[in-house]
């Protein structure tokens, strides 16, 4: 059975799509490079993806707090895109996550 041209796409984009954690993993005290933010539409509303670096190299989004959506502006994630910003999550306090965007 042949797979249509544009289901092959979509499984191919899928499976180059970085993997998706949760901001609480992220709690190496050296931090993690942002790579690239984005605006996206979940099916709670927008969300703010950042891409970053593990330690190991390999890229992995992360669903920044809702609270960060309110906040930047497009140009606030330009900003954040150049690859000098990095990122790390220092707790939790009830249900939200206390997380650290700093510049090297």
């Amino acid at each position: 059975m042949l797979v249509p041209m544009d289901l092959y796409q979509k499984l191919f984009n899928l499976a180059r799509a970085p993997q998706i954690i949760s901001v609480g993993e992220l709690n190496d005290a050296c931090g993690y490079r942002i790579v690239s933010v984005r605006r996206t539409e979940t099916k709670f509303g927008q969300a703010v993806i950042a891409d970053i670096e593990m330690p190991d190299g390999l890229k992995k989004g992360t669903c920044l707090p809702s609270r960060f959506n309110r906040q930047f502006t497009d140009d606030d994630l330009v900003e954040l895109s150049n690859g000098h910003y990095y990122i790390r999550c220092t707790g939790k306090e009830g249900k939200s996550y206390n997380v650290d965007i700093y510049k090297k």
